[in-house]
């Protein structure tokens, strides 16, 4: 793949830690190998483990911020990239393993499409957030997208002051609502990505947790105005 290089754009990449703590030198080691090196990783430590082992990438390149009063869960991501400076902001997550060549991919197409991109897509079938056409083809437009391994433009994060306040009933479902809020108040389009990471397997997966309240989200957020792509069908 072409490298893609703008030394006027500085790519901020945004992690939370909690449980993971420890893939944080795996993950640091990852980025030292992408193929696109002009990023800076911020760090949101949500663990009461202090110490954040970014010997692998370099405390030049880091900027660690360490959560108050306990864990504040996934909806922190976006306090975190609102004291970010540079544009755009990539989100990852502590589970997964990047391709080498994820940011360069991600930042190819950002700039070709704007709006916000994932890999971890959805377009909805029904009125069931579990009933979707998941993982679609790169540049097709969606409903949802995941938040790790996204990539967008911070205008949004520094427009929406609810992303940092995100209302108690969607503060477990930061992904769904930031694509509602996106489609609701900016119809700003949303596409896939092809998937350049994978997930790790791990018993710290909250996805058959958060199963039912994704659901109940999901509803209230139709009812908030939040239109899909099959409403026009």
């Amino acid at each position: 793949m072409e490298t893609y290089l703008n030394l006027n754009i500085m790519i901020n990449i945004c992690l939370l830690v909690h449980r993971r703590h420890y893939r944080l030198p795996e993950i640091c080691r990852q980025l030292r190998e992408q193929t696109y090196q002009d990023f800076k990783l911020n760090i949101w430590n949500n663990s009461p483990d202090k110490y954040c082992d970014i010997r692998n990438l370099g405390k030049k390149r880091a900027n660690i911020i360490n959560a108050l009063g306990g864990n504040q869960g996934s909806c922190a991501r976006f306090k975190l990239a609102k004291q970010t400076g540079g544009n755009p902001i990539i989100f990852i997550d502590d589970d997964l393993e990047l391709e080498k060549d994820f940011i360069e991919y991600l930042f190819k197409m950002y700039n070709k499409y704007g709006g916000i991109l994932s890999w971890w897509s959805k377009a909805f079938k029904s009125e069931n957030y579990h009933n979707a056409n998941c993982l679609l083809p790169e540049g097709q437009r969606v409903d949802y997208l995941g938040t790790g391994g996204m990539i967008l433009d911070r205008w949004i994060i520094d427009n929406e002051e609810s992303l940092q306040n995100i209302p108690k009933h969607y503060s477990r479902a930061e992904d769904l609502y930031l694509s509602a809020i996106a489609r609701i108040k900016y119809k700003m389009e949303l596409r896939s990505l092809d998937a350049k990471c994978s997930i790790v397997e791990d018993p710290y997966d909250q996805h058959r947790v958060l199963k039912k309240y994704k659901q109940k989200a999901f509803k209230q957020l139709r009812k908030e105005g939040w239109g899909l792509l099959k409403d026009k069908v």
